[in-house]
């Protein structure tokens, strides 16, 4: 890691229109963390951040979830281990011997209880088992070694485990149920080996001591000038019942009693107030996290001037309650996955929901609402799928957007981490501007504006705490019973369900929690809470709730504000003092008021017609053509009263969207807000309506205010479309050099049992082919300890590339990164070794690319290049592909890859170019055509709106340039490039288009098929099929799934 590169990188940043970064720590860096060399780069990216105008927030861990500062944390608090609370339940007649194995745990509870014949549970009747567990070393070792010269054979025994082991009473009827609650270690963790429990507020002290303090030291002068705040990521609870080994203590302090001794409610409602043991536990769990970690880390950033913002799990929508900046992680899909899948998925998981971050934003009255974006879309994520995702984050109200992610390097696996890099590696990196001014009006405009939001959703959170919904995990049911799965399933489901509702009705909503609506102002009918003010409440089924929710809400429908419930009715108490009989009679009580409505069954048209009725509803957005269930709308207003509304069309097919004003007579002008171009330009409005036409992922912001004049805007001029036909011949170049990738590799042992194998680390590919057998396997171990099994490294590896030449192109080089082969290693290319000192640096996707000229080495016909490596641990070997590369075309025939001519002739209508199926950068197509051809008779000397007329759509950034006047770059839909008067000519018109795609080709050898939503193998060998399969590879040459 360099400062030259750091600067050329953040540069670049400036260049493209970013608003700034956050300088993160990420697996596969080689500069020490916390170092005196890493906080001299940190210093030096601040500065350069600076000098380009951009806002440096700094990352508080190495690499991921916050809290462990790269393992420093369990160094100093041992004590502080991650614990997961674990059940076990034993079934067992009377008279029968009982060993069962618990692990190495802590015992919480053992206990035995009597079932009669009727399969009834005899609670009162508790059995102590405690006593009958002890420890065992079970496991057995021989070793042939000794202390003497006269014995070397040993025996040992190894593993201490928990038994419980005895005999309970033969009963004259019915048998024993047997309840086990352990506490176990999380034991091994990605990254780390192991994860600290954030409950444990001295461990957190200790975070912010071996990190904070340590960024304080080297920045701290720039706090809250430069450098603008730190993010938290990820951190939570991890056991699939929320536990910490701190909770028994904290929960008898805070409800009285001894959670240790009612341990069976967690997984059996029969118990005695089950429910009420299980919010109790969650309500713990909630508090005394986020009180550890959340408010000790949030209060050390508000004293250092730094804004705290967070991206985590929650555990109720109040969790983030201390953060300055809320937030969460989402916008993991390509473009045309249906809104409501997305809905579907994410609206039950407070981390992914972005409607539920701005919720809670505009309730705690902060500037700021993020989201975490686009890690894992994969190499085929392009600006337009970027785009599509974003205008449904902004609709959500989100106004800081941070991109996952900008690498310093892609180089070998480190590639896998999450992409893509949308970076400077990437090929689409030099149009980047159009998406990050896109996004920064965006967020301009949504900050600049408050959501007209008056309905809020209350969650169900109490319902499904108690249902043992995991709320880490979307409140994905974590208990043992097939009823109660169902049941919080439903749950889950029908809130889902009344959200989408409002929202397939083009109508707002905000997710609203028990805990801020405690703190809420009540009056007038209307809730207020920070920025939000609501006058229609709706409670989605749930057969709990919080016994304050209640008294609220009286409160608030004695004021005449408008609460619906759906379908079911709270009926089960979660407050000691108050039966069952008593919650249902109290609820049912207050929906005897008369602006309390009770669905019996969620009949939309009949829920939407409800809120309608009350609320203030300035601008009504309806979709009048095309699928409602598809387009996003949403109304928002400035401080001078002038309304901006968007209509996102998130499907394929066209719709037609209209905003009505209800704001009373008078004119109306509206305003059309290019946020691609910064442009404005008054558009018509009919009668109170302004009609918005969106092709298929299309959006548009307008204003819409009392007009000053009476003056109307020019009618909109109807250009006539042309349709170049993309099928044809074109004449093409390349903007770079061809390659040829080679994922799959042939690998031997022993050089005469050849496998195929993808490129990947060598243990992972032994792992696949099962190649380790006999003398390359080490058995060693510890005097008095198992044995171990590992690879007798040093181990001789040969991997092999086959490919056929029909032409041997002077400029052909071999392209790998540096470390693409790791360990020692040759290459010999048909028998002839290679000087490896001839590796000269590249720079074609990364820093770390390096290429070697093999023209000399290679031949026409038949070629082997076989990579001679030792490999010395489990990370070596040829772990990623091997390039080829120079002016050539390749084909493929019979599973092996061959090079041809480059090809001068192709067409931009496919999911690659013939002849350059790996090829990532930009590609050039050349034709010559009348205006007959492009079916325009009669546009000579007329303008005219232009499309790229393809079978196969793409939706990469491309650029149409006529008789040597470019149209411009377009990046998104719609794909539609104004051609000016007087450009066309009656014939010999010179088309020019260049289509830039991204890393896939390169990278992965995939590419995405939009139509069926699916990623596919790129196999030259059937581009004039449409076979949409994965074909078996055959031969060295094939691509596998990857």
């Amino acid at each position: 890691m360099t400062k030259e590169e750091i600067c050329l990188q953040i540069r670049e940043m400036g260049e493209k229109g970013l608003g700034g970064m956050f300088i993160c720590a990420r697996q596969g860096m080689t500069v020490p963390y916390l170092s005196k060399e890493w906080f001299e780069l940190i210093q030096f990216a601040c500065r350069e951040a600076k000098n380009q105008g951009l806002e440096a927030w700094l990352y508080d861990e190495y690499p991921y979830p916050s809290g462990m500062s790269g393992g420093e944390v369990l160094l100093e608090h041992p004590e502080a281990e991650h614990m997961r609370l674990c059940h076990k339940r034993l079934d067992v007649a009377g008279g029968e011997s009982l060993a069962e194995d618990l692990g190495w745990s802590r015992i919480l509870f053992a206990k035995a209880y009597p079932v009669d014949k009727e399969g009834v549970t005899c609670w009162e009747q508790a059995v102590d088992l405690k006593d009958w567990v002890g420890n065992l070393q079970k496991e057995k070792i021989y070793q042939q070694t000794g202390l003497t010269r006269y014995n070397n054979k040993r025996f040992f025994s190894y593993g201490p485990t928990k038994i419980l082991k005895g005999k309970l009473p033969r009963l004259e009827e019915g048998s024993w149920r047997v309840e086990l609650y352990l506490e176990e270690a999380m034991g091994d963790f990605k990254y780390y080996g192991g994860f600290f429990d954030p409950c444990n507020k001295e461990a957190v002290k200790t975070f912010l001591a071996t990190t904070h303090e340590c960024y304080r030291r080297a920045v701290g002068e720039q706090f809250g000038i430069t450098v603008h705040g730190m993010f938290s990521d990820e951190v939570g609870l991890l056991s699939p019942i929320p536990w910490s080994r701190l909770i028994p203590e904290e929960f008898e302090k805070r409800h009285g009693y001894s959670v240790l001794e009612h341990l069976p409610a967690l997984h059996d409602l029969s118990v005695e107030n089950a429910r009420k043991v299980r919010y109790d536990l969650y309500e713990t769990a909630h508090a005394l996290f986020r009180s550890s970690y959340h408010k000790q880390v949030g209060e050390w950033c508000r004293d250092n001037r730094l804004s705290y913002a967070t991206e985590v799990p929650s555990m109720r929508h109040s969790t983030q309650r201390y953060s300055d900046i809320p937030g969460g992680d989402t916008a993991h899909e390509k473009l045309g996955k249906s809104l409501e899948w997305i809905y579907d998925q994410y609206i039950p998981n407070y981390r992914s929901n972005a409607k539920a971050v701005s919720s809670l934003a505009r309730q705690l009255g902060k500037e700021y609402a993020m989201i975490e974006s686009f890690h894992s879309v994969g190499w085929t994520m392009t600006l337009q799928d970027a785009k599509w995702m974003i205008d449904r984050l902004g609709s959500s109200g989100i106004n800081l957007y941070n991109f996952h992610a900008f690498y310093y390097t892609i180089q070998d696996i480190t590639k896998h981490d999450a992409p893509p890099s949308q970076f400077l590696q990437n090929p689409y990196w030099k149009h980047y501007r159009k998406l990050a001014d896109y996004v920064g009006r965006m967020g301009v405009l949504v900050t600049g504006t408050e959501a007209q939001t008056e309905i809020a959703v209350l969650d169900p959170v109490a319902s499904l705490w108690t249902s043992l919904g995991n709320p880490f995990h979307g409140f994905s049911y974590q208990g043992e019973s097939g009823e109660e799965k169902a049941a919080c399933h439903r749950i889950r489901e029908r809130w889902v369900k009344v959200c989408k509702t409002i929202l397939f009705h083009q109508m707002d909503y905000d997710h609203l929690d028990l805990e801020l609506l405690e703190e809420a102002e009540i009056s007038g009918g209307r809730i207020r809470i920070g920025k939000a003010c609501y006058s229609v409440v709706v409670i989605p089924p749930c057969f709990c709730m919080e016994g304050e929710t209640r008294k609220r809400l009286e409160e608030f429908t004695a004021q005449g504000g408008c609460v619906i419930g759906i379908e079911k009715l709270p009926d089960r108490s979660i407050d000691r003092e108050e039966r069952d009989e008593e919650t249902e009679t109290a609820w049912k009580q207050m929906f005897e008021a008369e602006s309390a409505f009770f669905l019996p069954e969620l009949k939309e048209e009949e829920l939407i017609r409800l809120c309608r009725e009350h609320i203030e509803e300035p601008i009504a957005c309806r979709v009048t053509e095309g699928n409602p269930k598809e387009v996003i709308g949403c109304v928002r207003r400035d401080e001078e009263g002038s309304f901006y509304c968007f209509a996102a069309n998130q499907g394929k097919g066209p719709a037609t969207a209209e905003f009505v004003w209800n704001c009373g007579e008078g004119a109306v002008e509206a305003t059309r807000y290019n946020l691609e171009t910064g442009e404005q330009n008054r558009i018509p409005v009919s009668e109170g309506r302004v009609i918005l036409e969106l092709e298929g992922f299309e959006s548009q912001w307008i204003k819409l205010c009392r007009s000053e004049t009476s003056r109307k805007p020019e009618p909109p001029e109807h250009w006539r479309e042309i349709r170049i036909p993309a099928r044809g011949q074109w004449k093409i170049r390349p903007e770079g050099k061809n390659i040829c990738r080679f994922g799959t590799v042939e690998m031997s042992l022993d050089r005469e049992n050849w496998k195929l194998t993808d490129t990947k680390p060598f243990i992972e590919q032994c792992d696949s082919l099962k190649l380790l057998e006999k003398d390359l396997l080490r058995f060693s171990g510890e005097f008095g300890t198992p044995k171990k099994i590992k690879p007798a490294y040093p181990i001789s590896c040969w991997y092999g590339i086959s490919f056929l030449a029909e032409e041997v192109p002077k400029d052909l080089c071999l392209f790998m990164d540096r470390e693409t082969a790791a360990g020692p290693y040759g290459i010999r290319i048909n028998g002839r070794p290679v000087d490896l000192s001839q590796w000269k640096p590249i720079r074609i996707n990364d820093q770390n690319n390096q290429s070697l000229s093999i023209g000399h080495l290679v031949r026409k016909g038949k070629n082997q290049i076989i990579f001679e490596m030792t490999i010395e641990k489990d990370e070596d070997g040829l772990r990623d592909p091997v390039y080829l590369q120079g002016s050539f075309g390749v084909e493929q025939r019979d599973g092996m890859f061959v090079l041809t001519g480059q090809p001068e002739y192709g067409n931009p209508d496919g999911h690659w170019c013939r002849g350059f199926p790996f090829y990532s950068g930009s590609m050039e197509y050349e034709r010559t055509m009348s205006l007959k051809e492009m079916g325009a008779e009669g546009l000579l000397g007329k303008a005219a709106a232009v499309r790229l007329d393809q079978k196969v759509p793409s939706y990469d950034c491309i650029q149409i340039t006529v008789n040597g006047t470019s149209l411009g770059v377009k990046a998104y839909a719609p794909y539609v490039w104004d051609c000016p008067k007087d450009l066309l000519k009656e014939e010999g018109n010179q088309i020019r288009v260049v289509i830039t795609n991204t890393l896939a080709n390169m990278l992965d050898g995939t590419y995405f098929d939009y139509d069926s939503h699916q990623l596919f193998a790129i196999m030259p060998e059937k581009e004039n099929k449409d076979e949409r399969v994965f074909p078996k590879r055959r031969g060295n040459g094939g691509q596998g799934r990857r």
